[in-house]
């Protein structure tokens, strides 16, 4: 399958170095105060915290993953989104055309039955989104 977009599969954790592992939550605030939000969850062991009026996005070390879970519990909050992944270390940012071509082999990668995760360390810019949004 790689080699029909053009690229090649690269030994056993040949580039794991590029990733790590973090605890990642997503929810809606629902109208809950930023800075209340911001110290429940730094004192849960939050890394970062990103406050939208629409979506907080949590992040932290994978063993601080239970007591985050159990913080938002106790608040009442449920995540639509908690889990263990891999996060780039250094996103790359490339054309909007180049990053099309990167999406559509992820997209067939994450079509195929034996492909559990698929991670890449691509920075989607608002460009290139856009690019991708009008093809």
């Amino acid at each position: 399958m790689l080699n029909k977009v053009g690229g090649n599969l690269g030994e056993a954790g040949s580039v794991a170095w590029q990733f790590e592992r973090r605890a990642y939550l997503a929810f809606n605030p629902g109208g809950r105060a930023e800075e209340a939000l911001f110290e429940m969850l730094v004192d849960a062991g939050a890394d970062d915290v990103q406050y939208s009026p629409e979506l907080v996005e949590v992040y932290g070390a994978v063993d601080r993953f239970r007591a985050l879970t159990e913080a938002l519990a106790a608040a009442g909050i449920a995540p639509d989104e908690a889990q263990v992944r891999m996060e780039p270390s250094n996103p790359l940012s490339l054309t909007p055309s180049e990053t099309a071509q990167v999406m559509r082999t992820v997209e067939h990668l994450e079509e195929l039955d034996d492909v559990q995760e698929v991670y890449t360390n691509l920075n989607i810019t608002d460009e290139a989104m856009a690019a991708l949004e009008a093809a």
